[in-house]
Protein backbone atom coordinates (compact mmCIF):
# COMPACT_ATOMS: atom_id res chain seq x y z
CA UNK A 1 0.00 0.00 0.00
CA UNK A 2 1.28 3.44 -0.84
CA UNK A 3 1.79 6.42 1.42
CA UNK A 4 -0.87 9.14 1.31
CA UNK A 5 0.55 12.62 0.75
CA UNK A 6 -1.01 15.87 1.95
CA UNK A 7 -2.22 16.45 -1.60
CA UNK A 8 -4.30 13.28 -1.43
CA UNK A 9 -2.01 11.45 -3.88
CA UNK A 10 -0.80 8.01 -2.85
CA UNK A 11 2.87 7.39 -3.55
CA UNK A 12 3.74 3.82 -4.42
CA UNK A 13 6.50 2.03 -2.52
CA UNK A 14 8.49 1.87 -5.79
CA UNK A 15 8.39 5.67 -6.10
CA UNK A 16 9.65 6.01 -2.54
CA UNK A 17 12.48 3.53 -3.31
CA UNK A 18 13.50 5.57 -6.40
CA UNK A 19 13.48 8.76 -4.32
CA UNK A 20 15.63 7.16 -1.58
CA UNK A 21 18.12 5.87 -4.19
CA UNK A 22 18.48 9.38 -5.64
CA UNK A 23 19.04 10.81 -2.15
CA UNK A 24 21.80 8.24 -1.51
CA UNK A 25 23.48 9.26 -4.79
CA UNK A 26 23.25 12.89 -3.74
CA UNK A 27 21.02 13.93 -6.63
CA UNK A 28 17.47 15.17 -6.59
CA UNK A 29 17.06 14.89 -10.36
CA UNK A 30 14.80 11.96 -11.16
CA UNK A 31 15.95 9.33 -13.60
CA UNK A 32 12.83 8.88 -15.69
CA UNK A 33 11.97 5.68 -17.49
CA UNK A 34 11.19 5.78 -21.21
CA UNK A 35 7.48 5.49 -20.37
CA UNK A 36 7.70 8.40 -17.91
CA UNK A 37 9.48 10.49 -20.54
CA UNK A 38 6.72 9.61 -23.01
CA UNK A 39 4.10 10.70 -20.48
CA UNK A 40 5.72 14.08 -19.78
CA UNK A 41 6.28 14.62 -23.50
CA UNK A 42 2.60 13.99 -24.23
CA UNK A 43 1.60 16.18 -21.27
CA UNK A 44 3.74 19.00 -22.65
CA UNK A 45 1.98 18.61 -25.99
CA UNK A 46 -1.33 19.24 -24.23
CA UNK A 47 -2.93 15.85 -24.78
CA UNK A 48 -5.79 14.78 -22.54
CA UNK A 49 -5.51 11.87 -20.13
CA UNK A 50 -7.70 9.74 -22.42
CA UNK A 51 -5.52 10.49 -25.44
CA UNK A 52 -2.29 9.75 -23.55
CA UNK A 53 -3.66 6.47 -22.19
CA UNK A 54 -4.72 5.45 -25.72
CA UNK A 55 -1.37 6.46 -27.19
CA UNK A 56 0.50 4.37 -24.59
CA UNK A 57 -1.91 1.44 -24.87
CA UNK A 58 -2.88 1.66 -21.19
CA UNK A 59 -6.19 1.50 -19.39
CA UNK A 60 -7.13 4.96 -18.16
CA UNK A 61 -6.94 3.83 -14.53
CA UNK A 62 -3.44 2.38 -15.04
CA UNK A 63 -2.32 5.57 -16.75
CA UNK A 64 -3.74 7.74 -13.91
CA UNK A 65 -1.89 5.66 -11.32
CA UNK A 66 1.37 6.04 -13.23
CA UNK A 67 0.77 9.77 -13.70
CA UNK A 68 0.06 10.25 -9.98
CA UNK A 69 3.30 8.42 -9.11
CA UNK A 70 5.21 10.49 -11.67
CA UNK A 71 3.82 13.77 -10.31
CA UNK A 72 4.83 12.72 -6.80
CA UNK A 73 8.31 11.68 -7.95
CA UNK A 74 8.83 15.02 -9.70
CA UNK A 75 7.26 17.02 -6.89
CA UNK A 76 4.88 18.51 -9.44
CA UNK A 77 1.46 19.71 -8.36
CA UNK A 78 -0.19 19.36 -11.77
CA UNK A 79 0.19 17.66 -15.11
CA UNK A 80 0.91 21.08 -16.63
CA UNK A 81 3.77 21.65 -14.18
CA UNK A 82 5.23 18.20 -14.93
CA UNK A 83 5.26 18.95 -18.66
CA UNK A 84 6.79 22.38 -18.10
CA UNK A 85 9.48 20.92 -15.80
CA UNK A 86 10.41 18.36 -18.45
CA UNK A 87 10.87 21.09 -21.07
CA UNK A 88 12.82 23.37 -18.70
CA UNK A 89 15.16 20.56 -17.64
CA UNK A 90 15.79 19.49 -21.22
CA UNK A 91 14.27 16.02 -20.87
CA UNK A 92 12.03 16.71 -23.86
CA UNK A 93 11.89 19.28 -26.65
CA UNK A 94 9.41 22.11 -26.39
CA UNK A 95 6.31 21.13 -28.37
CA UNK A 96 5.73 22.98 -31.63
CA UNK A 97 2.04 22.26 -31.99
CA UNK A 98 -0.85 23.57 -29.96
CA UNK A 99 -3.20 21.47 -27.89
CA UNK A 100 -4.46 18.32 -29.49
CA UNK A 101 -6.75 15.77 -27.87
CA UNK A 102 -5.71 12.96 -30.16
CA UNK A 103 -2.89 13.34 -32.66
CA UNK A 104 -3.57 10.09 -34.55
Amino acid sequence: MGKLLATGVTVSPLTRVHRMEREKKGTSTPELTSEELSIVDLLAQGLTDDAIARRLGLAKRTYRRRLDNLLAELGARSRFQAGAMAVQRGWIKEPITGRSDDPY
